[in-house]
């Protein structure tokens, strides 16, 4: 049973490292979407603003997300 929850544990971070690369890769699409722009001459800025309270429940979420999945899979 303590490896269901290694695994389960493992499976969250997972989740945790996945959701940060989808995090990247959408914000520098975003950002080369704005600087392709033709009115903003290849100049432009665009700001994220998240409150840190809003990014560590992100985190506890996604974490629980993927550790859940696991653990139900692992349980069955």
């Amino acid at each position: 049973m303590p490896l269901v929850f290694v695994k389960s544990v493992l499976a969250g971070i997972a989740a945790l490292i996945v959701a940060a690369i989808l995090v990247v890769g959408i914000s520098a699409l975003m950002l080369f979407a704005v600087s392709r722009r033709s009115e903003s001459h290849g100049i432009g800025a665009v700001s994220f603003g998240i409150n840190e309270t809003v990014f560590w429940i992100s985190a506890a979420l996604i974490f629980a997300a993927g550790f859940w999945w696991e653990f139900q899979r692992a349980t069955k």
